[in-house]
């Protein structure tokens, strides 16, 4: 939590991403073997207050399963380190995707369906160490035959970041 900028980029080696203006990419120092692609999100003042990690899922059948197997499999292994998650979900938003599974990846794409865990700091059975505020286990479909899983860690100073998003966009106005 909170390294600066620079750290992250001269220490680290992440490199600025131009998806979004505070995201970097990179490697950690010891990478995981069920992802491929990591990064951080930054405030110039706080610093880091967000990592994560994802993977991309091709060939995936219209039900979501492999998407939904992927994610189960991070939220056990967390689970073995914090316990249950504070919630899980699976919520689907329009009756057709209930009534027709197979278009469940569709549902996915368009945010009509949501899959994933959360731990909240101060809601699990163990406590989350290090200023870990949240962590988020997320599943999001790039297409109807495509999706991507992944964990993310949101840090103590995340308010804090998202206060200086704020007033950068205020400037800008």
């Amino acid at each position: 939590m909170a390294i600066s900028e620079t750290e992250l980029a001269s220490k680290l080696g992440f490199v600025k991403s131009t998806k979004a203006k505070h995201l970097f990419e990179g490697q950690p120092p010891i990478p995981v073997d069920e992802f491929s692609d990591y990064y951080a999100v930054t405030a110039p003042i706080s610093g880091i207050c967000k990592v994560g990690a994802s993977r991309t899922i091709t060939a995936v059948s219209g039900t979501g399963e492999q998407i939904k197997a992927a994610a189960d499999r991070i939220a056990q292994a967390l689970e073995q380190q914090y316990g249950k998650a504070s919630l899980k979900k699976d919520k689907v938003k329009t009756d057709i995707y209930t009534r027709r599974p197979q278009f469940w990846m569709v549902g996915l794409k368009e945010g009509s369906v949501s899959y994933g865990y959360l731990w909240a700091n101060g809601k699990t059975e163990r406590e989350l160490p290090n200023n870990i505020l949240n962590i988020i286990v997320f599943a999001h479909a790039k297409a109807i035959n495509r999706g991507e899983v992944g964990v993310s860690y949101e840090f103590a100073n995340y308010a804090d970041c998202q206060k200086e998003w704020s007033k950068e966009k205020g400037r800008k106005s």
